[in-house]
């Protein structure tokens, strides 16, 4: 196995996919990266953020708000 040249989908610059990042990501069972590494974090921090904003926005009901229809 030779370390091989990809492209990232994001901003279409070069990055090294050593052949030790290869394997283990052939033995984990995962896709080669279609990301860089930039790029990458980019994206983990902006979803840790848009995670958080999710989860801001959406109101828990207490148990004592639980409201029974009477019909």
């Amino acid at each position: 196995m030779r370390d091989q040249t990809l492209y990232c989908i994001q901003c279409d610059s070069p990055f090294i996919f050593t052949a030790a990042q290869q394997k283990r990501v052939k033995s984990q069972g995962f896709d080669a990266p279609k990301r860089c590494p930039e790029c990458r974090k980019h994206k983990q921090k902006s979803g840790n953020s848009e995670n958080k904003r999710k989860k801001r926005g959406r109101r828990e009901m207490e148990p004592w708000e639980i409201v029974e229809d009477d019909d």
